[in-house]
């Protein structure tokens, strides 16, 4: 189901901005809920490194300070995105997946796609562990290239307060389109 969730939802949500991972994976949840799925949210942070910077940090030369990932960025191309960071004014700093059964969705990944630095990703579903659901261990991925690295604040619930995750009126139109497609 999740693979097929995987597809299906950013269909549904192509109107939406690419940073909705509350409203993605709220439908999602709905979805898999309406199926009698077990599932849950998980709060996470992404960083995204290309092989640039991949190769420099496998070498020992991970720059350290914004000046020296900036240096990094001018010589070879380093470069890297992060999910989740930051805070902007009104807006919840995070990034939100989900968990069911041992795979995880990210539905909004897509948002850290950067093809002029090398950086290629787009919705996927992965199998996780207990200790990364836990937030004990962080969960590496390699991608054509990059490396995705999550860390789960399984915790934080903050994202409950966002209008995305409340407002059940303009949701439910995006779900019962999810259940009809299914």
């Amino acid at each position: 189901m999740l693979e097929r969730l995987r597809t299906l939802i950013p269909e549904v949500l192509c109107n939406h901005r690419p940073d909705c991972c509350i409203l993605a994976s709220r439908v999602a949840l709905d979805v898999l809920h309406f199926f009698k799925i077990p599932a849950q949210p998980l709060s996470v942070k992404a960083l995204i490194y290309n092989e640039p910077l991949v190769r420099r940090m496998s070498e020992g030369r991970a720059p350290r300070t914004t000046a020296a990932l900036e240096e990094a960025f001018q010589t070879d191309g380093s470069y890297s995105v992060g999910l989740g960071y930051g805070y902007t004014e009104g807006k919840w700093s995070g990034h939100l997946v989900v968990v069911s059964q041992n795979e995880m969705l990210d539905l909004t990944i897509g948002q850290a796609c950067r093809p002029q630095h090398g950086i290629y990703v787009e919705p996927w579903v992965v199998s996780v562990d207990e200790e990364f659901v836990k937030g004990v261990q962080p969960l590496l991925l390699t991608r054509d290239g990059s490396v995705v690295k999550y860390t789960a604040f399984p915790h934080d619930f903050s994202f409950e307060k966002a209008p995305d995750w409340t407002n059940f009126s303009w949701r439910e139109r995006l779900v019962n389109q999810v259940i009809r497609r299914l």
